[in-house]
């Protein structure tokens, strides 16, 4: 059962959210416009139509953004496959190339040779490399706001019901022995437990009974 925040910490966290919200967007933003350069004149040097090649690099962006909020719902679901889909990845990979190859084409083409050309490199990866960090940032804010959103419902009402009960101590059940790892892994996979019932039986969060789910399901039988 979490300590419910105060008013103060509840508005803070309220705030620092809305700013990487905003600032996350900003970055988006920003790594989406130079990518559409880059991926539009790429386009159209292969051969790709002029008057349509701008569309690509927007339906590539759009296909980050329902990607990583994906993730966010599967988080707010309890579901443990919280790893980025292999496209997205495959996405992200195919738009740091497009920005690398464009900005060293370009810096061969005026001349530019050797240890520069791997510098403008690097320097071409920064970005979409920097949209990725603030996604993936973004996405790990949102699922700790949602695992507290179930957190904090479920045990609300049972404080309430305990401060109307009369105290009875004859009809006080003792508390559930705590399980170990591979008893609660075999209860939540069985359906005898929820992962929020089964974290405090263990004294973790949900996210480690996720893991301990997630690394159950990788060994080999």
């Amino acid at each position: 059962m979490s300590t419910p925040l105060t008013r103060t910490a509840a508005i803070t966290r309220a705030t620092l959210t809305a700013a990487m919200l905003t600032l996350t967007a900003a970055i988006s933003i920003g790594a989406g416009w130079l990518s559409f350069l880059v991926i539009r004149d790429l386009a159209t040097l292969v051969g790709w139509p002029a008057d349509t090649a701008w569309v690509v690099q927007p339906i590539v962006e759009l296909f980050l953004v329902v990607g990583s909020l994906e993730i966010v719902c599967r988080a707010w679901e309890g579901r443990t496959d919280l790893t980025y889909p292999k496209t997205l990845i495959a996405a992200l990979t195919v738009v740091l190339l497009a920005n690398v190859s464009d900005h060293v084409l370009r810096a061969a083409q005026a001349g530019h040779r050797g240890s520069l050309l791997l510098l403008v490199g690097a320097l071409a990866a920064l970005v979409p490399a920097a949209q990725l960090g603030s996604l993936h940032l973004m996405s790990g804010r949102l699922d700790s706001l949602g695992q507290a959103t179930h957190h904090t419902t479920e045990p609300t009402t049972n404080s309430a019901t305990e401060r109307t009960a009369p105290f009875d101590a004859d009809l006080c059940d003792p508390p559930p022995p705590p399980l170990d790892r591979a008893a609660l892994v075999t209860a939540v996979r069985s359906g005898q437990l929820t992962q929020q019932l089964a974290a405090p039986r263990a004294g973790r969060t949900t996210r480690t009974i996720r893991r301990w789910l997630a690394a159950e399901r990788s060994t080999p039988a």
